[in-house]
């Protein structure tokens, strides 16, 4: 039995036995031609590009009914590669003048290109790699007359192992017969991860050494939730699984009842319970769980997806669709919060060593006046139903705040100036993730309507530990002192200012943390959709007073693990059934 460990893409839980995609290697023959064979030969390209054409047209066309716009555009990319002159004709000249076969002149150029965007250190650029890859076996099956999709060859229900996935692979998946998959490459914001959360289908990426501990045929348990990947597990194990995965579908269901009560303690305590999402897709289970609204519009995802920045109309179109679907109830939208993992090409193209420390958030939008202008227009003009906040990212002094509203006044004018409607009031907020916007917090709480703690990032930047590191993860703690001291006196200095403070981070979503956050006087949690029953549940099943008490006991304590086990004692005890 082997436990490999990736970082969680897709939750659920899955059993079952493995399928190996492997690097689909295609044998690639070096011929001469002869004269006449060589406009044949230009022409057998030609259909091939045609015909590769054709079918992502029908994947994308088939995505965006499925799924909506957004992860159809993912194939953009595609098209454009396929429909790049300067491109074809370099494979068309050196046919011609190498007299060479076309699979072997074209494998060779996409290759090359290929190998120098996997080679950059530019984070985007490493992940369009995946698209060439996805391109350049496409065609060569079309050459070679082999149009078959491996991920086809499926006959029953397997998780899917690989060293990476595409996004025309993931499209292409046939949810019935996937249970998961798992990937030694790929990151949250890659394209096939996207597409995996949006059909719901449990994965993990970044599993290192994945494909030298896995063969074809082993049993595996994927554990999508929290990135473990058990390989060929004893019977023990597997029963364990089999047991919480059960557990985990009962407890589900159980929770049906309660998705139209509101969230609310004993003693009359209401909590706002919102929803964190990243496209407008997800909004079905939003609705279906019972949010009071969207605590947590991620809009980077927009841009990440798209092969061109988007446009002020796409904004629009995208927010206000959102808004109206979730209308009476409230929207926040985060302006883009682009840098650190979630990287988009741009004219500035800077390498940073440290880029959870350098360009991002609020800073890329200062340095692209126009391009944050174009997103505070498109969300300015979506706010018409009155029920649409916006929120601005990694703030972390008063002078920031200042010049970011100072945007928000110039999108006002323009709009003013071409007769556009818009919410005159709209309310503003600003994320607290630095420990320096904590300190400020009493200056900031005068100039906005609201707080929202992102825990994530504040979590990183006062304990310096990057999460994703896995010789430091054990330092990444929820229940650190420091950090609830740090949330403490976010909450003290929203109230004391008459405005509300909510949390939109991963702590928010994390049941152990429910009783806590409540008793330290959140006024709303913002938590992945899945995630909403089980929550509410337990603010609906608690005293807000005994919260108060169990808070006070924590801000006492000495260490996380203190604080850790103490929760764990509260909620075993109260909620023996909730997963912890």
């Amino acid at each position: 039995m082997i436990n490999l460990i990736g970082k969680a893409a897709s939750p659920g839980i899955s059993i079952g036995k493995v399928h190996l995609l492997d690097e689909d290697q295609i044998q690639i023959q070096d011929r001469t031609l002869t004269d006449s064979e060589i406009d044949k030969e230009v022409e057998r390209f030609l259909n091939a590009i045609k015909s590769t054409e054709d079918d992502i047209k029908k994947f994308k066309e088939n995505v965006e009914k499925n799924l909506g716009d957004a992860y159809g555009e993912i194939f953009d990319a595609h098209l454009m590669i396929l429909r790049d002159k300067v491109f074809l004709e370099k494979v068309i000249s050196e046919i011609k003048i190498q007299r060479k076969n076309s699979d072997q002149v074209f494998y060779r150029i996409m290759k090359k290109t290929q190998e120098s965007l996997s080679a950059t250190d530019d984070k985007y650029l490493k992940e369009r790699a995946s698209d060439f890859k996805d391109i350049k076996r496409r065609i060569l099956r079309k050459l070679q007359g082999d149009d078959r999709l491996c991920i086809h060859q499926i006959s029953e229900p397997a998780i899917i192992v690989s060293y990476e996935l595409t996004p025309s692979l993931t499209v292409g998946l046939e949810k019935s017969k996937i249970l998961g998959f798992a990937t030694e490459l790929g990151g949250r914001t890659s394209h096939a991860a996207i597409l995996a959360r949006a059909l719901e289908v449990p994965s993990i990426v970044g599993v290192k050494d994945l494909l030298k501990n896995i063969e074809p045929g082993d049993n595996a348990i994927i554990d999508g939730n929290s990135g473990n990947l058990i390989v060929n597990p004893d019977n023990e194990v597997i029963e364990k699984y089999k047991s919480l995965k059960e557990g985990l579908f009962q407890f589900s269901k159980s929770l049906e009842k309660i998705i139209s009560l509101p969230a609310k303690t004993l003693d009359d305590k209401e909590i706002d319970l919102s929803a964190n999402i990243e496209l407008p897709q997800e909004l079905d289970s939003v609705i279906s769980y019972g949010s009071h609204g969207i605590g947590l519009y991620r809009t980077e995802y927009l841009y990440l997806l798209k092969s061109q920045l988007p446009t002020e109309e796409e904004q629009f179109d995208d927010y206000k669709s959102i808004v109206q679907r979730i209308y009476p109830n409230p929207v926040i939208i985060r302006t883009i919060d682009l840098g650190g993992d979630k990287v988009i090409k741009t004219p500035k193209g800077l390498k940073e060593d440290n880029p959870f420390l350098g360009w991002r958030g609020i800073r890329v939008c200062f340095d692209y006046p126009e391009l944050f202008k174009t997103q505070l227009k498109a969300i300015l003009r979506a706010s018409t139903m009155r029920n649409l906040a916006v929120m601005f990212p990694m703030i972390s002094s008063l002078d920031e705040l200042i010049k970011a509203k100072a945007f928000l006044e110039e999108s006002k004018e323009e709009l003013r100036k071409q007769n556009i409607d818009f919410d005159e009031n709209i309310k503003l907020g600003v994320m607290i993730e630095l420990p320096s916007a904590v300190l400020a917090a009493d200056e900031l709480a005068k100039e906005v309507d609201f707080f929202s703690i992102g825990t994530n990032d504040l979590i990183q930047y006062t304990l310096a530990v990057d999460r994703a590191n896995v010789r430091v993860s054990n330092l990444y703690q929820f229940y650190h002192p420091a950090v609830l001291k740090l949330i403490k006196m976010t909450v003290e200095a929203g109230h004391n200012n008459n405005i509300w403070v909510g949390m939109c981070g991963e702590m928010a979503g994390d049941p152990l943390a429910t009783y806590l956050l409540i008793g330290m006087g959140l006024d709303e949690l913002s938590v992945s959709p899945l995630i909403l029953g089980e929550i509410k549940q337990i603010i609906r099943s608690i005293n807000y007073s005994d919260a108060v008490k169990i808070s006070e006991e924590c801000l006492n304590m000495k260490s996380a693990d203190e604080i850790e086990s103490y929760l764990s004692n509260i909620m075993k005890e109260k909620f023996p059934t909730i997963p912890l």
